[in-house]
């Protein structure tokens, strides 16, 4: 997020096309309606749903052919969702793409209707040519893991099936799956399903392809601004959203188009990459990256290097949207838990910090700023089969630095 704040700067924007073929008349498209990805890594339901208000605004309410989803844009490898740690259905389990929607992600809200022994479903978004029933039976019986109770099954993308009825002691919930097994048809079957609940018609079929060349412009969508986007991805770890920063690096920070790949890949930002560290922090070891986020085996990077980096993240003009994007100790993101471990401690509110966790590793890195009003760079890195049990090593690490000793005399520590 740093390299990418360096090299395209806190106002950019990434753009998702809309095209067509054919011609409008009198609301209808007599031809296809295409929306062409373009990474954005925050293309949400309520931002597809103003994207469709723009499109019918210019003049498009019926499609009469069809809605092509743009993939392309990203070439990356084949995605097995379970590899990582044999868990398929989480959504931090999902694949980046270049016409990424809602993460890839369903979102499933099922709430219990005593008075007609009945449990109402709402899934997010609305999948086109997937019917999902709109209540379970309930019944009674003790409540297992929820997704389990459900038995949702997302196998076939034309029918969303679930278990005959719902356990009452399960209550209301909200539960997130990822659409895993088609993923190539998440995209188009969501923003069909959104295009339709708008009321817009779609007289064709939802299917993904490519943009001819005949294709006209209808507009331009663009994605928050970069500072936002680092900010959700920074203070909730989402490790998709890293991923697709990763790959827009060499397609949209090289200094001159020629240099740039016509398509995304994770080999071409490794090299990217390589080439930003070194030029930015030659005396310092680069890291080894694979994909961009904390959602491997193979990504390796020294306490040493990282502190280096946060020195020069400190001294840099983009520091003050760096420094934003990172969680409040106690506050918010994933170090608000904090205030519960720490609750006296001086590092609450005084800590920008972003975490990494694994089965085999715990880590922390960001700043503090001591009780003297000094700001600090702090990493700790624990890998260890038990490394959840270093914990408390890490918190009294910033504690300690947030209390900001007479002993502690070094202005910026590395641990």
């Amino acid at each position: 997020t740093y390299a990418a704040l360096e090299s395209l700067g806190a106002d950019f924007r990434w753009h998702t096309a809309v095209l067509y073929t054919g011609r409008i008349r009198q609301g209808t498209l007599e031809g296809d309606l295409i929306v062409q990805g373009g990474g954005d890594p925050f293309l949400v339901t309520e931002r597809v749903q103003d994207l469709w208000q723009q499109v019918q605004q210019a003049g498009i309410h019926t499609i009469a052919g069809d809605l092509i989803a743009d993939r392309s844009l990203f070439q990356t490898p084949p995605h097995d969702p379970g590899a990582f740690d044999e868990q398929p259905d989480r959504p931090y389990n999902a694949a980046p793409d270049a016409l990424l929607f809602d993460f890839n992600a369903l979102t499933l809200h099922i709430t219990p209707q005593p008075d007609d022994n009945s449990a109402n479903i709402d899934l997010q978004p609305p999948l086109w040519g997937s019917p999902v029933p709109r209540a379970l039976p309930l019944r009674s019986g003790p409540c297992p893991d929820p997704k389990q109770a459900l038995g949702i099954d997302l196998s076939d993308p034309n029918q969303v099936r679930f278990a005959p009825s719902y356990p009452r002691s399960c209550g209301e919930r909200t539960l997130y799956y990822a659409y895993y097994a088609h993923p190539e048809e998440f995209a188009p079957r969501a923003l069909a399903g959104l295009w339709q609940a708008g009321g817009g018609q779609l007289q064709g079929v939802a299917r993904q392809g490519s943009t001819p060349p005949s294709a006209h412009l209808l507009l331009r969508y663009d994605s928050l601004p970069l500072a936002d986007i680092i900010h959700t991805t920074n203070k909730f770890s989402n490790n998709v959203m890293a991923q697709q920063i990763f790959l827009s690096l060499p397609l949209f920070a090289s200094s001159q188009k020629k240099n740039r790949p016509s398509h995304g890949s994770f080999a071409a930002s490794q090299r990217w990459m390589q080439n930003w560290w070194q030029q930015h922090l030659p005396a310092s070891p680069a890291p080894q990256l694979e994909n961009g986020s904390g959602l491997s085996r193979r990504e390796r990077i020294s306490a040493a290097s990282l502190d280096q980096l946060l020195e020069v993240a400190a001294r840099s003009p983009q520091f003050a949207d760096f420094y934003d994007s990172l969680a409040i100790a106690g506050v918010d993101g994933t170090v608000a838990k904090m205030q519960n471990r720490l609750p006296d401690s001086p590092v609450l509110g005084h800590a920008r910090l972003k975490t990494g966790t694994l089965d085999d590793a715990k880590a922390i890195a960001g700043y503090v700023t001591g009780q003297s009003g000094q700001l600090y760079s702090v990493v700790g890195i624990i890998n260890h089969e038990r490394a959840a049990a270093g914990q408390p090593a890490l918190d009294a690490l910033l504690d300690w630095v947030a209390r900001d000793l007479p002993q502690q005399t070094a202005a910026v520590l590395s641990q």
